[in-house]
């Protein structure tokens, strides 16, 4: 998709996030989201009822822009006024800047509830610390993101949002966004039925236009169509229909639903406005590099943007890997030196549009030591990178590679070892990617508080794919399914992965559905146990539902004829395959080859720690 036809898309972007072509260009936004520059803290008098697994106001966690996870249990970072017990008492969120800024509109993504009467929606904007509020008004009665417009853009270096008078309990956002100017013309909602509607498939498009032009019945049918294709039975045609021709306008009086709102990501939402507005454009919408698969093979990284060059070893400073992680727009980061970067604080990326090149780097590439790498930030393509933390430190540490709480992410052909927990960890996401990925060798007698905790492959989320991968020599966690919330919107494909001297297997998948297909399992000289899974069961959602076939267990023809002589305990089943994004898949012999020849850091060239790995 060429710049110049997202520049002509400019009037059709429902929220200016970090997607938009501005940023795509590598330039500032015109009109950037100032939130994300403040330091925010939250107040309730309140108590946050703990059934609902979010954490006190107090804590101030506003999830940054785009993070798109609302209210499907992902709510550990939303912020949450207070209860029913507690109606009438005043909640507030305080932005503060290190110096003024400009501020027009506040964009407030209104936390789903049960009822549409459920929700505080009286509020009060004021500035500088004034008493006097320069705006007040009222929220819809509605989910999803709502303006909040200024009498005219203000300097200041402090906002105060406060909500005065209930109209039923539990209230919050999920997100705040803060712009110069105005900004919001629009959603996209993919909605999803909240447990009352658990017995429909539980996906269906919710749409509202404001101030734009209502799209034609053509457009409509590409963009079901195309949510068709990328959800399969989960989506509710039907239900879409209804549902979009009774909310193309400004009126909410059709939100009769309680929802469980899943708002799209920055990339979905300008695919799906492309095939709303503009056309054939759709069409253009390509995979972040050849090869890439799965949930999180749209993710476009730093594309378009500007190319960062690492040239020193360091730690950080000028050059160093860290600081290309830290800088912010779209950015490519390349290498001009091999070696081994030392450090003793964990690289965490928070800034989205990030692709890291790993492949680049000359020599025997590059290779990440003493620290994880965390990854809080949407949008971000990692490639050919070996991460091996080890103990060097002296102090536990976490992961090697690991990311919560985002999404449209992709990691391709890393090697990860030598961890003191999971070697790769990705919880509470949507729409990931991990493939052709080694995890090896977490560390089982270290640092770690725990005492011995050598764990492999843990994920979970709404759309998460893990492919092509090999496994190896892992204590437990060989992987741990779950860590969305526990609720029965995740989706997990696992497929064509390689587990090797397991010594217990794959485990946990309470609630959510899960694709457990074509993998190869092969007991080592460490492996006790002699099944593919255990699933767990929580005590309010029950299991997972689980697709299982083609697996193969070697030295066991009966477990591999039969797929559930390898789950230790009775759980709901799936005749068929729960509807993913496209991944090319291979018997599970077929894969056990192609693993083996093509996975982990390949270039610039095969590590000896690799090649061991492999050749055991």
């Amino acid at each position: 998709m060429s710049d110049v036809k997202l520049a002509s898309l400019a009037g059709a972007v429902f929220i200016l996030y970090a997607a938009t072509p501005q940023a795509r260009s590598g330039a500032q936004p015109a009109n950037p989201n100032v939130a994300r520059q403040a330091t925010v803290t939250a107040h309730s008098e309140n108590v946050v009822r703990r059934k609902y697994f979010a954490r006190c106001a107090a804590d101030g966690l506003i999830p940054v822009e785009g993070r798109g996870f609302a209210d499907y249990g992902l709510v550990q970072g939303v912020w949450s006024i207070g209860s029913a017990e507690g109606a009438n008492r005043a909640g507030w969120l305080k932005f503060t800047w290190k110096k003024p800024v400009r501020i027009r509109e506040v964009v407030f993504f209104q936390k789903t509830v049960w009822s549409l009467d459920d929700c505080w929606r009286d509020y009060e904007v004021s500035l500088g610390g004034s008493a006097t509020p320069v705006t007040r008004g009222t929220l819809l009665k509605r989910s999803g993101p709502q303006s909040i417009l200024l009498d005219k853009p203000h300097e200041a270096s402090e906002l105060t949002l406060t909500f005065t008078s209930s109209y039923g309990g539990m209230p919050g956002a999920s997100e705040v966004l803060i712009f110069p100017r105005k900004a919001m013309t629009g959603d996209i909602l993919l909605a999803m039925g909240g447990w009352k509607l658990a017995r429909d498939p539980y996906l269906y498009l919710h749409l509202r236009f404001f101030g734009l032009p209502e799209p034609t019945a053509e457009r409509i049918t590409a963009l079901i169509a195309e949510m068709k294709k990328r959800h399969g039975d989960r989506f509710n045609a039907a239900r879409s229909e209804t549902r979009l021709a009774a909310l193309t306008n400004d009126d909410p009086a059709d939100d009769a639903d309680p929802l469980w709102g899943y708002r799209m990501s920055p990339l979905e939402q300008l695919r799906f406005q492309i095939l709303l507005f503009d056309g054939e454009a759709g069409n253009a919408v390509i995979p972040a590099f050849p090869g890439a698969e799965g949930f999180g093979m749209y993710a476009t990284g730093g594309r378009g943007g500007r190319v960062i060059e690492v040239t020193n070893l360091n730690g950080s400073g000028p050059g160093s890997f860290r600081a290309a992680v830290e800088a912010t727009g779209s950015r490519t980061v390349v290498f001009r030196v091999a070696g081994t970067i030392r450090h003793e604080d964990r690289f965490v990326i928070t800034n989205p549009d990030l692709t890291i090149a790993g492949q680049t780097a000359p020599g025997d590439g590059i290779c990440i030591q003493g620290h994880e790498v965390s990854v809080y930030a949407d949008n971000v393509i990692i490639r050919f990178l070996r991460v091996r933390p080890g103990d060097v430190l002296g102090r536990p540490i976490g992961d090697a590679i690991s990311g919560r709480f985002i999404q449209d992410v992709i990691l391709d052909h890393c090697s990860m070892s030598w961890s003191m927990d999971e070697v790769c960890t990705w919880y509470a996401l949507g729409n990931v990617t991990v493939q052709w990925c080694l995890m090896s060798e977490s560390l089982d007698r270290s640092l770690h508080p725990k005492g011995g905790h050598g764990a492999g492959h843990a994920m979970g989320g709404f759309n998460l794919s893990s492919h092509h991968n090999l496994i190896a020599h892992n204590s437990f966690r060989n992987p741990r399914f779950g860590g969305c919330g526990n609720l029965k919107e995740s989706l997990v494909d696992f497929r064509n992965n390689v587990v090797y001297n397991f010594v217990t297997p794959g485990y946990g998948g309470e609630g959510g559905t899960y694709n457990f297909v074509h993998n190869y399992y092969k007991r080592g000289p460490s492996s006790r146990s002699r099944h593919f899974l255990t699933p767990y069961r929580h005590k309010v959602i029950g299991y997972g539902t689980w697709h299982l076939t083609g697996n193969l267990m070697v030295g066991d023809e009966a477990m591999t004829r039969d797929n559930w002589r390898g789950v230790d305990r009775r759980v709901p089943r799936s005749d068929q395959p729960f509807p993913i994004a496209h991944v090319t898949t291979h018997s599970a012999e077929e894969a056990y080859r192609l693993v083996l020849d093509h996975v982990g850091a390949i270039y610039p060239k095969r590590g000896a720690v690799d090649a061991r790995v492999i050749n055991d």
